[in-house]
Protein backbone atom coordinates (compact mmCIF):
# COMPACT_ATOMS: atom_id res chain seq x y z
CA UNK A 1 0.00 0.00 0.00
CA UNK A 2 2.90 2.38 0.64
CA UNK A 3 4.69 1.55 -2.63
CA UNK A 4 5.90 4.44 -4.75
CA UNK A 5 4.78 4.02 -8.35
CA UNK A 6 6.73 6.97 -9.73
CA UNK A 7 10.28 6.69 -10.97
CA UNK A 8 12.90 9.19 -9.89
CA UNK A 9 12.98 12.19 -12.22
CA UNK A 10 15.82 12.40 -14.67
CA UNK A 11 17.62 15.68 -15.13
CA UNK A 12 20.23 17.11 -17.46
CA UNK A 13 23.87 17.29 -16.46
CA UNK A 14 26.93 18.67 -18.17
CA UNK A 15 29.78 16.20 -18.49
CA UNK A 16 32.48 18.90 -18.30
CA UNK A 17 33.77 21.67 -16.07
CA UNK A 18 32.15 25.10 -15.77
CA UNK A 19 35.12 26.97 -17.25
CA UNK A 20 34.71 25.06 -20.53
CA UNK A 21 30.97 25.73 -20.55
CA UNK A 22 31.47 29.45 -20.00
CA UNK A 23 34.20 29.59 -22.65
CA UNK A 24 32.10 27.77 -25.21
CA UNK A 25 29.11 29.96 -24.33
CA UNK A 26 31.22 33.04 -25.00
CA UNK A 27 32.46 31.48 -28.23
CA UNK A 28 28.87 30.78 -29.30
CA UNK A 29 27.95 34.39 -28.55
CA UNK A 30 30.92 35.60 -30.59
CA UNK A 31 30.07 33.37 -33.56
CA UNK A 32 26.39 34.38 -33.46
CA UNK A 33 27.36 38.06 -33.41
CA UNK A 34 29.82 37.61 -36.27
CA UNK A 35 27.28 35.61 -38.31
CA UNK A 36 24.61 38.28 -37.83
CA UNK A 37 27.09 41.04 -38.70
CA UNK A 38 28.20 39.12 -41.78
CA UNK A 39 24.60 38.62 -42.93
CA UNK A 40 23.88 42.33 -42.52
CA UNK A 41 27.06 43.23 -44.42
CA UNK A 42 26.13 40.85 -47.26
CA UNK A 43 22.68 42.40 -47.63
CA UNK A 44 23.23 46.06 -46.78
CA UNK A 45 26.93 46.68 -46.31
CA UNK A 46 29.13 48.94 -48.38
CA UNK A 47 31.05 47.20 -51.13
CA UNK A 48 34.66 48.27 -50.74
CA UNK A 49 37.93 46.74 -51.79
CA UNK A 50 39.85 46.06 -48.60
CA UNK A 51 43.51 47.03 -48.63
CA UNK A 52 46.28 44.52 -48.01
CA UNK A 53 47.76 45.24 -44.60
CA UNK A 54 50.11 43.44 -42.23
CA UNK A 55 47.07 41.65 -40.72
CA UNK A 56 46.41 40.04 -44.10
CA UNK A 57 49.86 38.48 -44.13
CA UNK A 58 49.54 37.35 -40.49
CA UNK A 59 46.19 35.69 -41.26
CA UNK A 60 47.70 33.83 -44.22
CA UNK A 61 50.64 32.72 -42.07
CA UNK A 62 48.36 31.55 -39.26
CA UNK A 63 46.19 29.57 -41.68
CA UNK A 64 49.27 27.87 -43.16
CA UNK A 65 50.66 27.14 -39.69
CA UNK A 66 47.35 25.68 -38.40
CA UNK A 67 46.95 23.66 -41.62
CA UNK A 68 50.27 21.91 -41.14
CA UNK A 69 50.17 21.64 -37.34
CA UNK A 70 46.76 19.94 -37.36
CA UNK A 71 48.23 16.53 -38.15
CA UNK A 72 48.24 15.45 -34.47
CA UNK A 73 44.65 16.41 -33.60
CA UNK A 74 41.57 14.19 -33.83
CA UNK A 75 39.72 16.93 -35.79
CA UNK A 76 42.50 17.18 -38.39
CA UNK A 77 40.20 17.16 -41.42
CA UNK A 78 37.83 19.82 -40.06
CA UNK A 79 40.71 22.08 -39.05
CA UNK A 80 42.33 21.81 -42.45
CA UNK A 81 39.10 22.57 -44.32
CA UNK A 82 38.50 25.56 -42.05
CA UNK A 83 42.04 26.83 -42.63
CA UNK A 84 41.65 26.60 -46.40
CA UNK A 85 38.29 28.41 -46.31
CA UNK A 86 39.65 31.12 -44.00
CA UNK A 87 42.70 31.63 -46.25
CA UNK A 88 40.67 32.07 -49.44
CA UNK A 89 39.88 35.71 -48.64
CA UNK A 90 43.32 37.12 -47.92
CA UNK A 91 45.11 34.98 -50.51
CA UNK A 92 42.66 35.96 -53.25
CA UNK A 93 43.04 39.66 -52.33
CA UNK A 94 46.83 39.36 -52.54
CA UNK A 95 46.72 37.51 -55.86
CA UNK A 96 44.23 39.94 -57.40
CA UNK A 97 46.22 42.96 -56.23
CA UNK A 98 49.50 41.55 -57.54
CA UNK A 99 47.94 40.64 -60.89
CA UNK A 100 46.48 44.17 -61.27
CA UNK A 101 42.90 42.90 -61.60
CA UNK A 102 40.08 45.32 -62.36
CA UNK A 103 38.12 46.93 -59.57
CA UNK A 104 35.00 44.99 -60.63
CA UNK A 105 36.86 41.71 -60.19
CA UNK A 106 38.05 42.76 -56.75
CA UNK A 107 34.51 43.79 -55.75
CA UNK A 108 33.16 40.42 -56.93
CA UNK A 109 35.88 38.73 -54.89
CA UNK A 110 34.89 40.80 -51.83
CA UNK A 111 31.27 39.63 -52.18
CA UNK A 112 32.37 36.03 -52.58
CA UNK A 113 34.64 36.22 -49.53
CA UNK A 114 31.84 37.75 -47.40
CA UNK A 115 29.65 34.75 -48.19
CA UNK A 116 32.46 32.33 -47.30
CA UNK A 117 33.10 34.16 -44.02
CA UNK A 118 29.39 34.03 -43.20
CA UNK A 119 29.40 30.28 -43.79
CA UNK A 120 32.45 29.90 -41.54
CA UNK A 121 30.70 31.78 -38.72
CA UNK A 122 27.55 29.68 -39.07
CA UNK A 123 29.73 26.55 -39.11
CA UNK A 124 31.39 27.75 -35.88
CA UNK A 125 27.95 28.16 -34.30
CA UNK A 126 26.99 24.65 -35.36
CA UNK A 127 30.25 23.24 -34.00
CA UNK A 128 29.70 24.86 -30.58
CA UNK A 129 26.10 23.59 -30.49
CA UNK A 130 27.34 20.10 -31.41
CA UNK A 131 29.90 20.35 -28.58
CA UNK A 132 27.15 21.23 -26.10
CA UNK A 133 25.03 18.34 -27.39
CA UNK A 134 27.91 15.92 -26.88
CA UNK A 135 28.45 17.12 -23.28
CA UNK A 136 24.82 17.03 -22.12
CA UNK A 137 23.80 13.76 -20.46
CA UNK A 138 20.64 12.55 -18.74
CA UNK A 139 21.23 11.51 -15.13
Amino acid sequence: MGECLTEPKRHLALDTDWASVVGMGLLLTLFLTLAARSAIRIVRGPWLVEPITWQTWILVGMCVWFFFSASQTPYRRSIRITCVLAAIGPVSRIVLRMSHATIETELFNAAFVRVINGMLYVGGCLFVLWWFKSKIKYV
